[in-house]
């Protein structure tokens, strides 16, 4: 599978923590958009997500993202690890 990885530059360099984010965002919305149209078709025999359902339930896996970036790279300890203020920056 592959992800949406724009280049953002400014004053000609790379803003590697916006191309992050943006990969982040784009890869986390789709796979709630896919895990939300699943339930709707299987669990909800087609019944429709509240705007709020789908807002809150889009925040939380945002959340659950960052908090688990925020792990991992307290975790890692290699040299092309995230440092936490990296991560911190990217969110």
């Amino acid at each position: 599978l592959g992800a949406a990885s724009p280049v953002f530059q400014k004053d000609g360099k790379r803003q590697s923590h916006l191309e992050s984010l943006w990969t982040t965002l784009c890869t986390e919305s789709v796979h709630l958009i896919w895990k939300l149209r699943c339930e709707r078709v299987i669990q909800k025999e087609g019944k429709k997500h509240s705007v709020a359902e789908v807002e809150s339930r889009w925040l939380q896996a945002l959340e659950r993202r960052r908090l688990m970036d925020g792990m991992v790279a307290k975790l890692s300890k290699g040299k092309s690890a995230a440092s936490p203020r990296e991560t911190k920056a990217m969110w």
